[in-house]
């Protein structure tokens, strides 16, 4: 069942040899599932993402090489136009660190905050929303076995609701 199924570009682990990386350029696969569409059973639309649509990216690390390795973080950009759905963040080890960008892959944090400037003119540091999220990180603390896959997913969701979309 690949309906809604879209191959995305991959980005290579950083903990890759560079010999890996040019011996096998699919360390990474992300895919983007279009969760909304599979559970309508909407035909003729595997590409289309409407309104209110609901995107699953997942990302499958797998280590070519021939020996353990560690400091393995794989990062994903939230795809311009989707809105990063909070609390979506999986990941199937339990030893994975998970942290969030909210300007462009330039600083990482647990819990984003964004400087919010209030009515008076002060500025408070508050929980980023959700729309303000720009790339999801995966570190993994323990090593990744020679041959062994280390699988993740997030949610992002295309802003707005679809006409005629009825409950």
């Amino acid at each position: 069942m690949r309906k809604g199924l879209i191959t995305g570009l991959a980005l290579l682990a950083t903990a890759l040899p560079a010999s890996a990386q040019e011996a096998s350029p699919q360390a990474l696969q992300i895919t983007a599932l279009n969760v909304t569409a599979v559970q309508a059973e909407r035909d003729g639309t595997e590409g289309v993402a409407l309104p209110g649509d609901v995107i699953e990216y997942g990302l499958r690390f797998t280590n070519v090489t021939d020996a353990d390795i560690s400091d393995v973080h794989f990062t994903d950009p939230v795809p311009p136009g989707l809105v990063y759905i909070l609390g979506t963040v999986t990941a199937d080890r339990e030893d994975v660190v998970v942290d969030y960008s909210v300007n462009g892959g330039i600083d990482w944090s647990h819990q984003p905050t964004v400087d919010v400037t209030q009515p008076d003119g002060s500025v408070v540091r508050q929980p980023a929303p959700a729309a303000a999220y720009t790339h999801v990180r995966w570190t993994i603390s323990g090593t990744v076995a020679a041959g062994a896959q280390v699988t993740a997913r997030f949610r992002a969701q295309v802003p707005g609701t679809r006409q005629g979309a009825g409950s």
